[in-house]
C-alpha cells in the first residue's frame, strides 16, 4: 500500500515537471506572414512586414525574378531570441507607392524580448542606396490588431 501510494506520487511529480518543462521550453512566435498569405503569430516566419503601408518586407533572395518575396532563413530561434537573414524588399515608391519597384537588399532581423509567448522587438539591419540602415522595432497593439512601430 505505502509503495503504490509512493510510485503515485512519483508519477504525479513526474507528469507535473514534464508540462511544466513543455510549458517553459515553448518557443516564441513572431509576427510574420505565410508567402502570400495574412499576418499571423509564427514560429520562423518566412516573411515580415515590418512598414504600415508594405513598402520594407523582409523575405529572401530565392523570391527575385517576380516570384514573390522569398524566405527568411533562421539559424537560431530560442526562448529569448532568434536570428535570422534573408533580402529586405523594399518599394522605392516611385511614381508612388502602389506602383513602385521592390529592390531586395541583404538584410539580418534579430527578435527578442518576449512577452506572452510571442517577440516584441525586432532589429533589422540592412542598407539602401548604399547607406547602413538598422531599424529597432517594436511590436504594438491597437483595436485587437498587432502591427510593428518604431
Amino acid at each position: 500500500m505505502r509503495r503504490s501510494l509512493v510510485l503515485a506520487i512519483i508519477g504525479a511529480v513526474t507528469v507535473m515537471l514534464a508540462g511544466s518543462a513543455l510549458a517553459q521550453g515553448a518557443l516564441p512566435t513572431l509576427l510574420g506572414n505565410w508567402v502570400k498569405g495574412p499576418s499571423k503569430l509564427l514560429v520562423r516566419p518566412a516573411q515580415i512586414i515590418y512598414t504600415g503601408d508594405g513598402s520594407g518586407i523582409l523575405g529572401g533572395f530565392d523570391g527575385a525574378k517576380g516570384k514573390g518575396f522569398g524566405h527568411l532563413t533562421w539559424t537560431r530561434w530560442t526562448t529569448g531570441s532568434a536570428f535570422g537573414h534573408g533580402a529586405d524588399w523594399i518599394d522605392d515608391c516611385q511614381p508612388d507607392c502602389a506602383d513602385g519597384t521592390y529592390t531586395a537588399h541583404q538584410a539580418t532581423v534579430n527578435a527578442f524580448r518576449p512577452r506572452g509567448g510571442r517577440f516584441t522587438r525586432l532589429a533589422i539591419t540592412s542598407s539602401y542606396r548604399g547607406k547602413p540602415l538598422v531599424s529597432h522595432l517594436k511590436l504594438e497593439r491597437e483595436n485587437g490588431n498587432l502591427f510593428y512601430a518604431l
